[in-house]
């Protein structure tokens, strides 16, 4: 079975929408790269990918969907 891109991205979109860092980082490597909209360092790997992920919602703590 293959995951089609639109599969990819609806399950990585979801796991934001629930704000829920351990679930998004399921979905990346462990030598994955996150660029952050914040023009920080981009994150390397699960933990500082995970971290990135709670600060941003304990930054913006009504961050929603579009």
């Amino acid at each position: 079975m293959t995951t089609t891109t639109r599969e990819l991205f609806e399950r990585y979109h979801a796991r934001w929408v629930d704000r829920d860092p351990d679930r998004i980082v399921e979905l990346h490597s462990p030598d994955s790269i996150f660029h952050l909209h914040s023009g920080q360092e981009p994150a390397r790997g699960r933990a500082a990918i995970r971290e990135a992920a709670a600060n941003t919602f304990a930054l913006v703590p009504d961050l929603t969907s579009i």
